[in-house]
């Protein structure tokens, strides 16, 4: 059975591409079949993979004019890419044309040859219809956040937008310490997940190259966090499956 998994905080800046990026690698890593979706408007989880202007994206198989396999391509780091691009900002679809979305891509994936276990969207950084529908299609969601007002407010804003995923959690990301007093304001309305993910200069770097962190920097502290935080969650996600 496929599980998706939503990345989502409607505020920018607080690791969400690179936690969905991360997470894709890891859960490949882990001997998982992995396609993740970029459903952000400014496509950097396309561009930071290598693809630039995609001949078919996202926004064709949402709206049923190709079909899942013609427009998913494979990475250099084991996982699958369905690619974004800025087509993707002319989303203006009523809340039922969006549910249709949603079951369309749910289909093409129950048609591929050999099914994904895990697919990760990395969804826009805006209160949006784009960002609507990234939350109401997930089984599961996952909310990266600084140790900051506005990324802790994106938090409290995607957990009341999302209907029916499960909360895995929040994740801090960028961290120099792991005590905070929003931590404890974010703490009473979702679980805060640890390892926490650290600052370090590895993650700029690695979007230079065209890398993932876990890849550009195996042994380094962020991919160390991420690769345990997959693990973690791989558990926490097929206990409730």
């Amino acid at each position: 059975m496929t599980r998706l998994i939503t990345v989502a905080n409607s505020a920018g800046g607080v690791g969400k591409t690179t936690t969905a990026l991360a997470l894709a690698v890891a859960f490949a890593e882990y001997g998982n079949r992995t396609l993740l979706i970029d459903l952000d408007v400014r496509s950097t989880a396309t561009y930071l993979l290598g693809v630039e202007n995609p001949r078919i994206s996202v926004i064709d198989v949402l709206r049923g004019s190709a079909p899942l396999s013609s427009a998913i391509t494979a990475t250099s780091e084991r996982f699958y890419l369905l690619p974004s691009d800025s087509r993707l900002s002319h989303l203006d679809e009523k809340e039922s044309d969006l549910a249709e979305m949603a079951m369309r891509l749910r289909r093409e994936l129950e048609l591929q040859d050999s099914p994904f276990d895990f697919v990760i969207i990395d969804s826009p950084s805006t209160l949006s219809k784009t960002l609507l529908l990234a939350l109401n299609m997930a089984d599961f969601a996952i909310a990266p956040t600084t140790l900051a007002m506005t990324g802790v407010r994106g938090v409290l804003q995607v957990l009341e937008l999302s209907k029916g995923a499960v909360w895995l959690g929040a994740l801090p990301v960028l961290t120099q310490g792991s005590s905070n007093d929003l931590l404890e304001l974010l703490a009473d309305e979702v679980e805060i997940l640890s390892p926490h993910i650290p600052k370090s200069n590895s993650v700029s770097e690695a979007a230079f190259t065209k890398k993932s962190v876990l890849n550009y920097a195996k042994s380094g502290s962020v991919a160390l966090a991420y690769r345990e935080l997959a693990y973690f969650l791989l558990e926490r996600i097929n206990s409730k499956s």
